[in-house]
């Protein structure tokens, strides 16, 4: 059978009321699809303009269908992924992007999953990282790039501690490699202390 503009028109709208039933589970398909009426104007085979098919055909508001365009647009497939298992904004998804591709999340330095049976460990992983984010910015006001590097920084720390509790337990040569680390870290730190001094400080 010959495709046309209206037949596609309604195909791709019954597709996207499909996956506005399951929208919880599968943003991602919802947000494909509906880039893809928008993109090609399909719409105007209804003769309706974007702002009122979305609401009568598509049962979301236009506001809602041009949110999830642009989260599509701006995070990819990675970001529906991550939300279909925890809650997470825009703000915080922007600070761990690089942590995330549309299969794995690192958290702890661990590349975790993204199914359902890893969810407990990555709300709580989730939850984590906002309450740091939360706590940098309200003690430092920071802005949001700051936020990502003290987010950063505090995994690392983390992960050392953690090595540099073993104590005697370690092999010599980690421990020694570790008190390297920790001296170069030091003198690093003291160099941007220096650069970032106010001038009437000298």
């Amino acid at each position: 059978m010959q495709s046309t503009p209206t037949l596609d028109a309604g195909m791709l709208a019954g597709r996207q009321q499909a996956f506005a039933m399951i929208a919880t589970k599968c943003t991602y398909a919802q947000a494909v699809c509906l880039k893809e009426i928008h993109d090609t104007h399909a719409y105007e085979e209804f003769g309706l303009s974007w702002n009122d098919f979305c609401p009568k055909h598509v049962g979301i508001s236009r506001v809602h269908a041009d949110s999830l365009i642009h989260r599509l647009d701006e995070f990819g497939e990675a970001y529906f992924r991550l939300a279909a298992i925890a809650r997470i904004s825009t703000d915080l998804f922007r600070q761990i992007a690089d942590r995330v591709t549309a299969a794995t999340i690192e958290l702890d330095g661990e590349q975790i999953p993204l199914t359902p049976d890893n969810a407990q460990k990555i709300r709580a992983g989730i939850r984590r990282l906002q309450d740091e984010a939360r706590r940098l910015n309200n003690h430092f006001r920071v802005p949001t790039r700051v936020t990502e590097f003290g987010i950063r920084l505090d995994d690392v720390l983390t992960s050392v501690t953690a090595r540099a509790r073993l104590g005697r337990a370690l092999p010599n040569d980690e421990a020694s490699a570790l008190r390297s680390l920790i001296r170069h870290t030091i003198n690093k730190w003291t160099e941007l202390d220096e650069m970032l001094a106010p001038p009437d400080a000298a």
